[in-house]
């Protein structure tokens, strides 16, 4: 593999797919992950018309259409185009990355409904040409702090909501998640879209002053420091009112939401899914609810509900609830070992990949998860890449000519430990690092 192809930076569309192992990949980004029921059902048409019928769930709640062949590649497009989910243009589209509160305008712990500030921020970044020098992968995140808030994602700038003396604020932090990110003061909701171009305009102006400066946030602040930012946003100081520390609520599951709603979680191993999966929901969606789909950066599917249709099914809400995670066949437990690791599609549906990773991350999932009681502690890539997750874990295993190189806490693209391992020694490591922190 040479040092091109192993180049980050490269992120697909719709309008500019990506050549891969099964075809060619098309990513949707559909606004603030909510999906109409009829839309889910035309997307998972195309999935089965145009591609393989396999649809990825990305970390930035992105559906991803597998196996489109070059000749499907024209029709397809049309047909989003119909559907109103193709942008104008391919460089308005690679800069329109913001992730987003799963359930916003429904969780009534949100201090502010975020759905109009994501379209506002979208249209600004798809409709100023400026703003498309900005880096492929470079990302942003509304966070409306509520139970189900993104704060554990991380983002290039984020926006936090917050008590104000006035009112919600957006805390503005650069890169990293919430605990990680270098805050930089607060501005209003209405505010966001603007300073958000605002930073995005000197992140562009500082990557002109050099050759091969960083390419994401947390790296050009090691290099230059937050003041030119903080200048350029003209942010105010953040409230001094105590944040109390929060994780995001599990999205697997059934979380009651108050006011009769509820929402039901679905989570697909390692965020594959398949057409038929989102035609259950889109029906369901419909049966109980209002009939839309939420996407999670989770990599989880979250259906909301209303308590009365559900009080309707026989023997009341409850063991409705009870039938429809139990019917599912998805991850609805969030003790699911499957959860414990990130894997990318491998080999063969990734040309880059010399190994099944969803097969042996399958494999390895109940000796990761004796790493650590929750989260993810282990990434296996099929490639130093790292596509699945760029976060560190506690074990990442990369794959090398079939085998695998083994990275303790670290990324995929870090300094490798042990090399060229099988997927059962693997697991035997692993079981080992799990028994030591025991």
């Amino acid at each position: 593999m040479t040092a091109a192809s192993l180049r980050k930076g490269w992120c697909p569309g719709a309008r500019r797919p990506m050549l891969t192992g099964d075809g060619l990949l098309v990513r949707l980004r559909l606004t603030g992950g909510v999906v109409p029921a009829p839309l889910a059902r035309a997307v998972a048409d195309c999935a089965r018309r145009f591609g393989n019928g396999a649809l990825d769930l990305s970390a930035r709640a992105n559906l991803q259409l597998r196996g489109v062949s070059d000749a499907r590649f024209g029709p397809l497009t049309e047909r989003l185009e119909a559907l109103s989910v193709l942008d104008q243009d391919m460089d308005g589209e690679a800069v329109r990355n913001v992730v987003s509160s799963p359930l916003a305008g429904l969780d009534p712990s949100a201090l502010v409904d975020v759905r109009p500030v994501v379209e506002a921020l979208e249209r600004h970044l798809a409709g100023d040409a400026a703003l498309h020098a900005l880096p492929a992968k470079f990302g942003f995140l509304v966070d409306d702090g509520g139970r189900f808030g993104p704060s554990d994602v991380a983002a290039d700038v984020r926006f936090e909501a917050r008590p104000g003396p006035n009112g919600p604020v957006f805390a503005v932090g650069l890169g990293g998640d919430r605990r990680g990110a270098v805050m930089l003061g607060a501005c209003a909701p209405g505010a966001a879209p603007d300073v958000a171009a605002a930073l995005a305009r000197t992140f562009i102006a500082l990557r002109r002053t050099g050759t091969d400066l960083p390419r994401r946030m947390a790296a050009m602040l090691a290099v230059t420091g937050a003041e030119p930012f903080r200048a350029a946003a003209e942010v105010s100081e953040t409230p001094d009112a105590p944040v109390p520390e929060r994780r995001p609520a599990q999205p697997l599951g059934y979380a009651d939401l108050g006011g009769g709603m509820g929402a039901i979680g679905f989570g697909a191993p390692f965020g594959r899914w398949a057409a038929d999966d989102l035609d259950r929901l889109a029906g369901m969606a419909e049966r109980y609810g209002p009939g839309e789909l939420r996407l999670t950066p989770w990599r989880a599917i979250m259906v909301p509900v209303r308590h009365e249709r559900l009080e309707a099914e026989p023997g009341g809400a409850q063991p409705a609830v009870a039938r429809l995670l139990r019917s599912s066949g998805f991850i609805v437990d969030p003790s699911d070992p499957r959860l414990a690791a990130a894997a990318c599609p491998g080999a063969p549906d990734c040309a880059s990949a010399t190994t099944a990773t969803r097969r042996d991350a399958a494999l390895l999932a109940q000796a990761a998860r004796g790493l650590a009681p929750s989260g993810v502690t282990l990434h296996v890539s099929g490639c130093p890449k790292g596509c699945a997750r760029p976060d560190a874990t506690n074990v990442a295993l990369v794959g090398r000519n079939g085998l695998y190189d083994l990275i303790r806490h670290g990324r995929a693209d870090g300094d490798p430990v042990r090399r060229g391992l099988t997927a059962s020694e693997a697991r035997d490591l692993i079981e080992q690092m799990g028994h030591s922190v025991e």
